[in-house]
């Protein structure tokens, strides 16, 4: 069972940014080393919209498993813009994959405190608390996701499957 990524629309649609450029499109949208490029170069820069880029170059370095440089950037993010709850969820998706799974439910809980309908924030907190045996709890949080979005194939699996994956 893997983590669900939280799929955002491209920067517009979070925050418009200050220039129209061919580094934005990149930055969001492009594969890891591309993005990690052009977020760098909007952060260097000091675009207005440096907060989106970090969250941007965040995700990219998680992809490519460098989950140092991703706290960095999504730590960074979250200092700038403490009510970015999608940070927070991604954030949380890093701690997950470093198998820090306490932090990861912290994170998607200030998340969910932020946005209290982040179907991606209950989902993935349902995940932690899977590796760390709280079966009951993550299946609140599987049936909390499926009441926010009818339609959450991964939670529908996972509640399915959760006390068959008892490893920490």
């Amino acid at each position: 069972m893997g983590l669900t990524a939280l799929l955002l629309p491209g920067p517009s649609a979070l925050a418009s940014p200050s220039r129209v450029d061919d580094k934005w499109p990149l930055c969001a949208r492009s594969d890891a080393d591309r993005a990690i490029i052009a977020c760098t170069s909007i952060i260097r820069e000091r675009d207005p919209d440096i907060v989106l880029a970090l969250y941007n170059r965040g995700i990219a370095w998680r992809q490519t498993r460098q989950f140092d440089w991703a706290l960095a950037d999504l730590n960074r993010a979250i200092q700038l813009k403490a009510d970015f709850a999608a940070a927070f969820v991604e954030r949380g998706i890093v701690h997950y994959e470093m198998r820090h799974y306490a932090l990861a439910i912290a994170d998607n809980d200030a998340a969910i405190r932020l946005k209290p309908d982040l179907a991606e924030a209950f989902n993935n907190r349902a995940l932690a608390r899977l590796k760390l045996g709280q079966y009951d709890l993550a299946t609140a949080d599987f049936n909390r996701t499926i009441r926010l979005h009818q339609y959450y194939g991964n939670a529908l699996i996972s509640r399915s499957l959760g006390p068959l994956d008892p490893s920490p």
